[in-house]
């Protein structure tokens, strides 16, 4: 793999939180100073006089921010098309020639390959799109799956980062956003909803930014296995838990995927006995019910052929 890829593209992501973030603060701080000129107006001026102010006082400050947004833009759609165009280069790199050269043997040979021999060759070919692309069908052969985007899909999610981005840019109207929806009338109009969207845009921790930044890093990243050990993929199952919560969630597991239970019960055994016995409990909960139900609908029958009986007599 060309050295720096990693390196260019974890730029590429500071460079577009660098423009936004710089529009953001130029608008902030026009804002500031309108709306400190516009207290001393209102103070001093009659109301005509405010008038004439205010509307020159509001074109200038749409005029700056506009400005400002368009040279944001510009700087965001550049470092987009450098992402696009740098993913599309490491996509045809030729995968490290240690990966290729076991690789070749094993497709002369028609060799399967072991649990143990996918996880090593994943160590082989980090960093390379071609390597798990040659790799993906053996590990799906032994059960495995090769997490990661195909090339479509991280260009799809390159467009959809950049739609955002520049929304950010260009609905931002600033802490206030209340109050200076007027600021953006001459780049677009947008909805409520769009301007709390890009006021937050920067500080959300799952965005359409960070999920392409993570899948761009992650795969280009020459110290991350293209196939995580046993224990790291078992992990992500438990992502977002609390220990109070972790037991309920390998119930849950092994109910959505029964094929896991043999390497759940090595990977967390005391949980995986507690959740056994959660789905224990439930199971003997379900079958009193239904035996319950059935014992009623048998009574109810009864009942109901008893008193047709009495009728006809």
């Amino acid at each position: 793999m060309k050295k720096g890829y990693n390196e260019y593209i974890k730029q590429q992501f500071s460079e577009v939180r660098e423009a936004i973030r710089g529009h953001h603060k130029l608008t902030d701080s026009k804002l500031n100073a309108y709306a400190k000129k516009h207290q001393e107006n209102v103070e001093r001026l009659n109301e005509r006089s405010l008038r004439n102010e205010e509307d020159i006082a509001r074109a200038i400050l749409q005029g700056d921010i506009a400005y400002s947004a368009r040279a944001a833009a510009d700087s965001v759609n550049l470092c987009f098309d450098n992402l696009d165009k740098t993913i599309l280069e490491w996509a045809i790199e030729v995968p490290p020639a240690p990966f290729l050269e076991i690789m070749r043997a094993v497709e002369d040979f028609r060799l399967k390959l072991s649990n143990a021999e996918i996880l090593a060759l994943s160590a082989a070919g980090t960093g390379s799109y071609f390597s798990r692309r040659i790799l993906k069908k053996y590990a799906e052969m032994n059960g495995r799956t090769i997490p990661g985007e195909d090339i479509a899909t991280l260009r799809r999610m390159i467009e959809s980062a950049r739609r955002d981005a520049i929304l950010s840019i260009n609905a931002y109207t600033g802490p206030e956003i209340s109050g200076y929806e007027w600021i953006t009338n001459d780049i677009g109009n947008f909805q409520g909803y769009r301007r709390v969207f890009a006021d937050e845009y920067l500080d959300k921790t799952d965005s359409s930014l960070t999920r392409l930044e993570k899948s761009l890093t992650d795969a280009t990243d020459k110290d991350i296995s293209l196939l995580p050990s046993e224990s790291e993929r078992l992990e992500k199952y438990f992502e977002d838990t609390t220990p109070e919560t972790r037991t309920q969630r390998m119930a849950e597991i092994l109910s959505e995927h029964p094929e896991e239970e043999d390497k759940l019960a090595l990977f967390a055994p005391v949980t995986f006995r507690d959740a056994k016995q959660i789905i224990a409990d439930r199971m003997m909960e379900q079958a009193a019910a239904a035996g319950k139900a059935v014992r009623e609908a048998s009574k109810k029958a009864a009942q109901a052929k008893a008193a047709t009986l009495k009728a006809k007599l």
